[in-house]
């Protein structure tokens, strides 16, 4: 989609020093994100990585979409049992 993006965030390892890169997950909007700008990461101690910090509001939007494939679902198959005894 124009004006969104998915972008791989450069920054340095805190421990080795090294550069390293995460591809960030999801599409972020360029408007509020422009090359170059800041993006928060986290960093795993044990693992030595970055990663996103996780977003209930994506998590939120999936949710409310498979329920409401299910429930179409569910509708279809009782539409087409009531087709069957009629």
């Amino acid at each position: 989609m124009p004006g969104y993006a998915q972008p791989t965030v450069e920054y340095i390892d805190p421990y080795s020093g090294e550069p390293d890169s995460y591809m960030v997950n999801q599409e972020i909007n360029r408007k509020k994100h422009p090359i170059g700008s800041e993006y928060k990461l986290l960093y795993s101690r044990e693992k030595r990585t970055a990663y996103e910090k996780k977003s209930n509001k994506v998590y939120r939007e999936m949710e409310v979409c498979f329920f409401g494939l299910a429930v179409l679902i569910f509708i279809a198959g009782i539409v087409k049992l009531a087709m069957k005894v009629l």
